[in-house]
């Protein structure tokens, strides 16, 4: 479920958020381990530890949460996302061949496009290249919402998503890629 765990670490404090709600209300949270807990357990409130976040301890998002967290587990969800992470892996490894492309990376339900102006030196516009909105664009006028950061493509569907929907919008995205590399292609 963590980055960290893809890491093979085990973080002392972890702040999580968004996810908790499945992004349906706001709710933040920050979680740490006995050790750290109990060097903070005290009625002198000088040893709090101040960790608040603004969407901390909402009652409503804090049983969007449990529900979220209790679909993940009724419906496991972890392995919806292996499978997901699989047809990302697949369906956005043939991209490597396009010559905008300098990388392709896939972790769980997240796919990225790393697009870049010279292979060889593997230049990039960055944050603010203007090939994010083209992008973007071209993607809206094929029926698909993503929203290139710069010159990162981010490919995240929801866990809900069906096969065919993945492969159609892997199709979309290869589709303007090459038509963006290739302007003149028919």
């Amino acid at each position: 479920m963590f980055a960290c765990e893809h890491a093979g670490i085990t973080p002392d404090i972890i702040c999580l958020s968004k996810a908790l709600t499945a992004g349906y209300l706001p709710l933040g949270a920050t979680v740490v381990t006995a050790a750290v807990y109990a060097a903070f357990l005290s009625d002198d409130r000088s040893k709090t530890f101040f960790h608040g976040h603004s969407f901390t301890a909402n009652p409503l998002a804090c049983a969007v949460a449990i529900a979220s967290l209790d679909l993940f587990q009724e419906q496991n969800v972890l392995a919806r996302i292996a499978s997901l992470e699989a047809q990302l892996r697949a369906g956005l490894a043939p991209l490597r061949e396009i010559p905008i492309v300098g990388d392709v990376r896939v972790i769980g339900g997240v796919g990225i496009v790393e697009l870049v102006s010279d292979r060889q030196t593997r230049s990039a516009g960055g944050y603010l290249d203007g090939i994010g909105p083209r992008l973007a664009a071209a993607f809206l006028e094929r029926g698909l919402l993503l929203r290139p950061l710069g010159n990162v493509l981010y490919f995240m569907p929801p866990y809900v998503i069906s096969d065919e929907q993945v492969a159609w919008a892997l199709a979309q995205i290869a589709d303007v890629l090459e038509q963006i590399a290739q302007p003149n292609r028919p």
